[in-house]
């Protein structure tokens, strides 16, 4: 006995193929966007806390904390010995362990994605927005900026951009 062929329009199956195509676009590219959300999430926590450790290490120097970003920029800038001093607490705080991560503000960070300097702990990896120093009552909170909005990335999909947080000066976050 013959086996019968399975037949079908050619169009149809081009039609099939393409659908299988479709879907597995759907799928990947919010994981895509997903991910990358979550890294810059990570990220962004992660510069909060370095920047807790330049505060901590410019009041050790003033007897008082910066009330702007500004100063700790402008001081790293004037004093190379603080500019390594903090450098080296971010590659202190880059090679801190994933575990100890909790409410208290324990650093998380085993990998970073891009490489980390002075400049670039200022900023929001996200939006590129600089964060900003809340003083009150001598007790500073570092926040970042960042407002909600949507990003259209390819044509369906679009990538949402928020603020991240904050963190204050005894390291409570708001994670």
């Amino acid at each position: 006995m013959e086996k019968q062929k399975i037949t079908g329009s050619i169009f149809a199956k081009i039609f099939i193929v393409l659908l299988a195509v479709a879907l597995a676009f759907s799928l990947y590219i919010p994981k895509q966007i997903w991910d990358q959300e979550v890294k810059e999430e990570e990220e962004c926590h992660w510069r909060l806390q370095a920047l807790v450790e330049a505060q901590s290490e410019y009041f050790r120097i003033h007897d008082v904390y910066a009330d702007s970003l500004e100063k700790i920029i402008a001081y790293a800038q004037e004093n190379p010995a603080f500019k390594l001093k903090v450098d080296t607490l971010i590659l202190a705080i880059s090679n801190s362990d994933s575990s100890e991560q909790n409410k208290s503000g324990n650093l998380n960070r085993l990998y970073i994605d891009v490489p980390v300097t002075m400049d670039s702990i200022f900023k929001c990896p996200s939006s590129g927005t600089m964060y900003i120093i809340e003083m009150q009552d001598q007790v500073y909170r570092i926040i970042c900026p960042t407002e909600e909005y949507d990003v259209p990335v390819y044509t369906l999909f679009k990538r949402k951009y928020f603020s991240h947080g904050d963190i204050n000066q005894q390291r409570t976050t708001s994670w």
